[in-house]
């Protein structure tokens, strides 16, 4: 019983220190991604928020300055 206990301490204090070093703000975490614009589709000088239940979209663009070919991952985060 006292190894489960532990293991799982283990594990929820890995999970909660890597959670610490991703930070909840306006960041690009890779020196070849330069100009991201996020922004409502068909207006590139609109602020990035729409109205929940239109059907408003938002655009995600980037300029990747790297040579290589690279599968990217993002994430919104909505925040009331």
């Amino acid at each position: 019983m006292k190894a489960i206990l532990l293991l799982l301490a283990g594990i929820l204090w890995q999970t909660a220190n890597y959670a610490q070093q991703i930070k909840n703000e306006d960041l690009v975490y890779d020196d070849n991604i330069l100009t991201v614009q996020l922004y409502r589709t068909g207006d590139k000088l609109s602020n990035p928020v729409i109205r929940l239940g239109s059907t408003d979209r938002l655009k995600l663009s980037f300029d990747d300055m790297s040579s290589e070919t690279y599968l990217f991952r993002y994430t919104f985060v909505h925040c009331d």
